[in-house]
C-alpha cells in the first residue's frame, strides 16, 4: 500500500510539472529558465538555440512581443527563480521516491522493465524482451538524438517562418497605411467635387425662386388690381340701386352700363401652370446631377392699383369709360 501511495503522489507530481513547469520551446522540464518582459519564460538553452546571440532583439515565441536582448546576450535575461524552485523541488522528491532501475527491455512495447514489474505482471511473458545493457542505452539515446536533430532542423523551419510572417505582417501594415491615405485624399477631393456641384445647383435653384417670386409677385399685383376695380363698379352699382330715388338712378344707369361694358372687355392674365415644373435629376455620370425646368414667359405687365373711388372719383371713371367707348 506505501508503494502504491508513493507511486500515485510521484504520478501527482510529475502530472503538475507535465501542466506548468514544461518548456513551450523543448517541451521538456524547465532547465535554467529566463523570463522576458512579456513575462513568458524558456529555456536559456531553447533561447540560444533560436535566437544566438547576435541578434539584438527577439519575437517572443508565445505572443510575439519584441524583446530587447541584454547587451550580454540570452544568459544575461532574468532567471525565473519561482519556476527553477518548482522544478528543484520536483526533482528532489522524485530522486527520493525513485523507482528501481530497469533490468529488462521490452522490445515489444518499447519501455523498459523493472524486476517487480515482471514479477507482479505477465503482460509481457510474450514480447520480445533482453536484458538492459549500455548497448540498449545507447541504442535508444542515438534515436533521441537523430530526432531531436531532426526537429531542430524543422523548428528553425518555423522559426524562419514566423519571421517572414512578422515581415509580411510589417509591410501590409505600411501598405495599409499608404491605402488609407490615398481613400482619404480621393474622398476629399470628391468631397469638394461634390460642394462645387452643389453651389452650382444651389445658385440656379435660388436665382429661379428668385424669377418665380417675380412671376407669382406680378400675377398677384395684376389680379389684386383688378378685383378691387370690379368691387368697386359693384359697390357703386349696388348703392345706386339701394341708395338711389328713381330720378338719380336713371341719371346713372347710362354710366353703370357704360362701366359694366368696359369691365366686361378685362381679360385675365394667362397664368403659366408650367410655373410648378421642378426636378431634380441625379445623374452617375456628371457630379449630382442637373435641374429640370419648363421655359416660361414673360412676366405679366401687373395694372396700377386704382385708389379708392369717392363718389366723383367714380363719375369720373364712367366718365373716362364713356369717352374712350365714344
Amino acid at each position: 500500500m506505501a508503494t502504491m501511495a508513493k507511486k500515485g503522489h510521484i504520478s501527482s507530481l510529475w502530472k503538475f510539472a507535465q501542466q506548468h513547469l514544461v518548456c513551450p520551446i523543448c517541451h521538456d522540464i524547465y532547465r535554467s529558465p529566463k523570463m522576458l518582459t512579456c513575462l513568458h519564460s524558456f529555456c536559456e538553452e531553447c533561447l540560444h538555440m533560436c535566437y544566438g546571440s547576435c541578434q539584438k532583439e527577439l519575437a517572443c515565441p508565445m505572443c510575439r512581443i519584441k524583446v530587447p536582448i541584454p547587451q550580454g546576450g540570452v544568459q544575461s535575461l532574468p532567471t525565473d527563480f519561482r519556476l527553477m524552485s518548482m522544478v528543484d523541488s520536483v526533482q528532489k522528491e522524485g530522486d527520493q521516491t525513485a523507482t528501481p532501475p530497469s533490468r529488462v527491455y521490452c522490445r515489444t512495447c518499447d519501455v523498459p522493465l523493472c524486476s517487480g514489474c515482471l514479477e507482479e505482471s505477465s503482460e509481457h511473458n510474450r514480447h520480445k524482451t533482453e536484458a538492459v545493457t549500455a548497448g540498449v542505452v545507447a541504442e535508444k539515446r542515438r534515436a533521441v538524438t537523430d530526432h531531436v536533430l531532426k526537429y531542430q532542423a524543422r523548428l528553425k523551419e518555423i522559426l524562419a517562418a514566423l519571421r517572414t510572417v512578422d515581415k509580411l505582417e510589417q509591410d501590409f501594415a505600411s501598405v495599409l497605411l499608404r491605402t488609407r491615405k490615398d481613400i482619404q485624399h480621393q474622398a476629399e477631393t470628391e468631397i469638394a467635387k461634390v460642394n462645387v456641384a452643389r453651389a452650382k445647383l444651389t445658385a440656379q435653384l435660388n436665382q429661379l425662386q428668385s424669377n418665380r417670386k417675380r412671376l407669382f409677385g406680378g400675377y398677384t399685383r395684376r389680379l389684386s388690381s383688378l378685383r378691387d376695380i370690379v368691387q368697386e363698379f359693384i359697390d357703386y352699382a349696388e348703392d345706386s340701386v339701394k341708395a338711389c330715388n328713381d330720378s338719380d338712378f336713371l341719371q346713372r344707369y347710362p354710366k353703370l352700363s357704360t362701366g359694366f361694358l368696359f369691365l366686361s372687355d378685362i381679360n385675365l392674365p394667362n397664368i403659366d401652370t408650367n410655373s410648378l415644373v421642378l426636378k431634380f435629376n441625379p445623374s452617375a455620370s456628371s457630379c449630382l446631377g442637373s435641374l429640370l425646368t419648363e421655359s416660361h414667359g414673360q412676366l405679366p405687365t401687373p395694372a396700377p392699383k386704382p385708389r379708392s373711388l369717392s363718389t366723383h372719383s367714380k363719375n369720373n371713371v364712367v366718365q373716362k369709360t364713356n369717352s374712350q367707348i365714344q
